[in-house]
């Protein structure tokens, strides 16, 4: 019997089906890492807080370099935190004019005083919405008490929720990625 060579399929481009994978990694510089190692120290037993992560997209990875902190009137409760306040925007928009429009919004973080690094239905819906929203990756963060975690959102059909892990820590900060 003589066997004819098949002729193999070309590959199908992933983001034809609706799917962006996160391929590259994060870089959360030291002064962000610290911040997040505070507020999981000082967490437990208060409201909820919050803010945004201001940073730069380098490709496909994604370098966090700032971050806001609550303002005065955003809204904190036990189980909740509302940025309405206007400071996390007016950061956002001196650091894109500041940096020669290389800095932006690239997430957010918020607390969980009285529960795990594990982001909640709420905080996925959300956080796939905003994502949605400026058609990119962004990353989250969630600060328990005594613990953080990082997230990434990616679509799959449909935005969701990647859990970061440390890959590595260099002298600028700790590198996160997919695992």
């Amino acid at each position: 019997m003589i066997q004819t060579p098949r002729k193999s399929m070309p590959a199908l481009n992933v983001r034809l089906l609706g799917i962006e994978r996160f391929e590259g990694h994060v870089l959360l510089q030291h002064n962000v890492r610290e911040h997040l190692e505070r507020e999981a120290v000082s967490s437990k037993g208060r409201t909820e807080r919050g803010g945004v992560f201001i940073g730069q997209y380098r490709g496909p990875h994604i370098e966090i370099t700032d971050f806001t902190i609550p303002g005065p009137t955003d809204l904190s409760a036990p189980t909740s935190f509302t940025k309405i306040d206007p400071i996390h925007q007016i950061a956002a928009q001196r650091a894109w004019q500041s940096s020669g429009q290389t800095k932006t919004y690239v997430g957010e973080w918020h607390t969980h005083p009285s529960g795990k690094a594990a982001p909640s239905f709420t905080d996925r819906h959300t956080w796939s919405n905003v994502a949605k929203q400026i058609e990119a990756f962004c990353i989250f963060a969630i600060v328990a008490p005594n613990e953080w975690a990082l997230f990434v959102t990616e679509k799959k059909l449909a935005w969701t929720v990647t859990k970061l892990e440390v890959t590595s820590e260099g002298t600028r900060g700790l590198v996160l990625g997919t695992i």
